[in-house]
């Protein structure tokens, strides 16, 4: 009995001191159900990428960020504008934080903050921290 309470303890400790054990995938298709309802985006993720984008056939721009915690660097073009994101990706705990410096024009900038998770009904939120604005949370739901 003694053998077996040990070997549960051990197990977990293990998983609390593996910080990956929590951290979920999001890839996949998904659906904005909140605050508009029908906008996709598609995420990739792998062991060292996190690619968010729009599905294939529709417009708009792919950024990819490395996931070890080294910058990324992203343009995008929007209504004809080109931009500049520098980013780095980070965990904290099962929670994905992109920090973002966005530059366009003639060196106009933007420092945003992305919050990715997953809520407990299994569905993608996205906060998004624009400097000095009010944080938006985008639901999504994934595509079957």
């Amino acid at each position: 009995m003694t053998r077996a309470l040990l070997g549960v303890v051990v197990a977990a400790v293990g998983l609390a001191m593996n910080p990956q054990a929590k951290r979920p995938d999001f890839s996949g298709l998904w659906v904005m159900v909140s605050p508009e309802a029908g906008n996709q985006v598609l995420i990739k993720q792998d062991a060292t990428t996190f690619t968010s984008g729009p599905p294939s056939g529709q417009q708009g721009s792919t950024v990819v960020y490395k996931l070890d915690g080294t910058e990324s660097r992203n343009v995008m073009v929007n209504d004809g504008v080109e931009s500049v994101a520098v980013g780095k990706a980070s965990w904290n705990g099962n929670q994905l934080t992109i920090a973002n410096t966005i530059t366009w024009r003639q060196g106009e900038q933007l420092n945003q903050r992305l919050l990715w998770s997953i809520d407990d009904q299994n569905q993608l939120v996205l906060e998004v921290r624009n400097q000095d604005s009010e944080a938006r949370r985008l639901i999504y739901k994934r595509k079957e």
